[in-house]
């Protein structure tokens, strides 16, 4: 589906007519690669629009033509302890979910130049856990001097077992079992499948029920009726492709690499991450993440990275706020002309806010709010940034999308010009000259994802949601810079 309008180019890769029998799509990312293909992937919430815990599987499109035509929708994150379903929630009923399914969502994406490959990061949660839900740990214990993820048997409430890196579970004096684990996180019997009946989801006018069906399924280690189970925490899991998306590996598990066990939610920005192009650490791959306390009471966006192409993970840092900011949590990263990071966050105090790292994301300054960059009001909302390929007025650009508001409304687009500041502890500041606005004043405009395509366009894929459980809400636009030049100081 696809339409042009005043220099704007409009279609929607993710919609309930796309193949997938999913109604309802939610958090987009968005990358072009290398090879000039642009990758979106979104949430595929079969359960409704509710987060985890709901069935929630990860949705990914492709295009080879700066955004006109996608691909089919495919599902590089399937979880199936409960049937795909296609049936429509009342509207206005936004607590309604599938809440005993295992989830995967958040999705974050992210190109290594160097060898062209492909990163995909979500969030997964077991059968029923959520953010909200989850405990205290990273869900691995140093056994041997390995990381081996703890076990417990369904049913009990000591975790006695564990997961050697070959896959093999062993109780927890060392001694191996009949069971292991595959590639995929499914359980083995003495090397044989395991399997589970698959449930289904039964919608009410007021609740969702369940219901057990004759179809087997792999038995998966985050399903509610697995035979052993994991820790009911958040994990941070991540797949890649060497083929522009069209393929990809078996999941690996960062947790035990980037999570710490006094840490109780660790999770993406969501949206794309960065590898850095000059400066002394040229090559790293920068994901953000936020940490999240009990109660929710603090949100902390920190970056996750690598230096060795994807092949181990490290924690980095994070900036601290004050009580003016209230949290900076869902974040995005941009570099700056001398290899440098920038991060922009979302926060509770109504303007985005940013900080400054220069030492690949390890240390930071404090954060400050930015105010040329208004954001929704009351709970906040995520944020896109990236850094523009060319020079806007003779400097480099930044580019951020958001709701100005009031709520979730309002969409504009931010462009911030690139100046150096010499001597200063943040040796940048940015002008923001220019603001295009994607949505009405009283319009929705809720999560975004920006790139750049090939053509030189600003690509931008959106929410557009004004009720709950809304069908059909996500918007991708291919905008010329000429346009988005237009509305220069319009607020």
């Amino acid at each position: 589906m696809q339409w042009t309008q005043q220099n704007r180019s409009f279609a929607i890769p993710f919609h309930s007519g796309d193949g997938l029998g999913c109604n309802y799509y939610r958090i987009p990312a968005l990358i072009t690669t290398q090879q000039g293909v642009t990758i979106a992937a979104m949430d595929a919430r079969f359960g409704g629009l509710h987060d985890s815990p709901n069935n929630l599987d990860t949705a990914l499109s492709l295009s080879n033509d700066c955004g006109k035509t996608w691909s089919k929708p495919t599902l590089p994150f399937h979880l199936v302890d409960y049937a795909d379903s296609d049936a429509r929630l009342p509207l206005r009923n936004g607590a309604m979910a599938t809440k005993p399914s295992a989830s995967t969502i958040d999705p974050c994406l992210l190109e290594d130049r160097e060898t062209g490959r492909i990163f995909l990061l979500v969030d997964m949660f077991p059968g029923g856990f959520g953010s909200l839900q989850a405990k205290t740990g990273s869900g691995y214990a140093q056994i041997g001097g390995e990381a081996c993820l703890r076990l417990r048997k369904k049913g009990s409430l000591s975790f006695r077992y564990y997961v050697r890196p070959d896959g093999m579970i062993c109780s927890q004096d060392g001694q191996p079992t009949a069971y292991s684990l595959n590639a995929e996180y499914e359980l083995l019997e003495n090397g044989k499948p395991l399997f589970v009946r698959q449930r289904r989801a039964i919608v009410g006018k007021t609740l969702v029920r369940t219901k057990k069906t004759d179809i087997k399924v792999p038995m998966h280690l985050f399903y509610a009726d697995s035979l052993f189970q994991a820790e009911k925490t958040s994990y941070l899991f991540l797949r890649y492709s060497d083929d522009q998306g069209k393929t990809w590996s078996s999941p690996i598990s960062l947790n035990a690499m980037v999570k710490s066990p006094d840490m109780r939610v660790l999770v993406t920005g969501p949206g794309c991450g960065v590898q850095l192009r000059g400066g002394e650490h040229a090559g790293r791959l920068l994901f953000p993440v936020y940490h999240v306390t009990a109660g929710f009471r603090e949100q902390s966006c920190m970056v996750i990275y690598s230096d060795d192409h994807g092949g181990t993970w490290h924690l980095g840092g994070g900036p601290r706020y004050g009580r003016e900011i209230g949290m900076m949590s869902e974040s995005q990263l941009v570099e700056l002309p001398d290899g440098s990071v920038q991060v922009f966050a979302r926060t509770k105090a109504g303007r985005v806010a940013t900080a400054h790292s220069a030492d690949g994301g390890i240390t930071w300054s404090d954060g400050a709010l930015v105010p040329g960059l208004p954001l929704a009001g009351g709970s906040g909302c995520q944020l896109s940034a990236i850094r523009y390929g060319g020079c806007i007025d003779g400097k480099p650009a930044v580019l951020v999308s958001a709701p100005a508001g009031p709520g979730r409304k309002h969409g504009m687009v931010h462009i911030g010009l690139i100046d150096r500041k010499e001597g200063a502890a943040a040796p940048y500041t940015f002008a923001w000259n220019y603001h295009f606005a994607i949505t009405g004043p009283e319009q929705s405009f809720a999560y975004s994802c920006l790139t750049q395509l090939p053509d030189d366009r600003i690509g931008i894929l959106y929410e557009e949601i004004d009720q709950a459980q809304s069908v059909d809400t996500t918007r991708f636009e291919a905008i010329s810079m000429e346009t988005l030049l237009a509305e220069k100081d319009s607020l």
